[in-house]
């Protein structure tokens, strides 16, 4: 007796489990990802994996069940390089890729460890496997979600909107009583906020027609890793800050903009002043 093995269904399958490791991986790190980027990393992936498999068919699985755990291995960095490139052409150090590679080695064993424990109710029916595969990451999806916010409730955050001219965008900011901040020439409090979370680089900030509404100046600073440091000064349209008691808007708010990140964890991406705490 034979069994019969079809490639697309093979491909499809092995696309959807690679597609969910993905997106479990950009929750878990807390980085957005595009869903076109994180796709194309599962279907590399996904056809890495039907061609070695192919290839053990024709050389009659001499050596495919032994290279199957190196190819998987191997496409860590393939993939996750494909779905979290660096921002603007910017390459990932080799920390944030080792921290990326660990992360998504962890959800696949994960969703295979829960598809593992749901093995029993799919079995005998195909459409079961895919009701248990969306099953799992939904379950592993709840619990990324209930850490987050067991985190952000002890690390106390707060989402905030950010307005230049017609341009809105939204980051997770900290509550910090240690910022006390002042623009020396403003004579106003000043937020800290890292340049990657900008929808633009500084560089093409200033260039744009905003650039005088802005402001832009330099702001001196110090802090107990950088004892003398400037940070680019700009006055943003407007802040919106989401509390649990409402929101609090702040009209021209003075942000100065970091070069590196302002979280090593990655779980903010901006520093409010301590007047802002409600």
């Amino acid at each position: 007796m034979q069994a019969k093995i079809y490639l697309d269904v093979q491909f499809l399958t092995e696309w959807v489990l690679n597609l969910c490791v993905v997106l479990l991986t950009a929750r878990i790190v807390g980085t957005g990802v595009r869903f076109a980027r994180a796709a194309l990393a599962a279907a590399a992936g996904a056809l890495a994996h039907v061609a070695l498999l192919a290839a053990g068919v024709l050389s009659g699985w001499h050596f495919c069940g032994g290279a199957m755990p190196v190819l998987g291995w191997l496409l860590i960095p393939v993939m996750t390089g494909i779905a979290f490139p660096g921002k603007r052409g910017r390459h990932r150090s080799l920390a944030d890729r080792l921290q990326l590679g660990i992360t998504f080695a962890a959800a696949a064993f994960l969703l295979s460890g829960l598809l593992q424990a749901l093995h029993p109710f799919w079995q005998r029916m195909f459409f079961r496997f895919w009701l248990a595969v969306f099953a799992a990451y939904a379950v592993l999806q709840a619990g990324c979600k209930l850490f987050a916010a067991a985190k952000h409730r002890q690390m106390d955050l707060c989402p905030v909107r950010l307005y230049i001219g017609d341009t809105q965008w939204r980051v997770m900011a900290l509550r910090d009583t240690g910022n006390r901040l002042q623009d020396p020439w403003l004579h106003r409090p000043v937020s800290i906020l890292e340049e990657g979370a900008l929808p633009f680089s500084v560089e093409e900030l200033l260039g744009k027609s905003l650039a005088e509404t802005l402001k832009f100046h330099m702001i001196p600073y110090s802090s107990v890793g950088c004892p003398s440091g400037v940070l680019t000064g700009l006055v943003f349209t407007r802040m919106v800050i989401e509390g649990t008691d409402g929101e609090q808007v702040i009209q021209a708010p003075v942000i100065g903009i970091s070069r590196g990140t302002v979280s090593t964890e990655k779980a903010y991406q901006m520093i409010l002043h301590e007047k802002f705490r409600q």
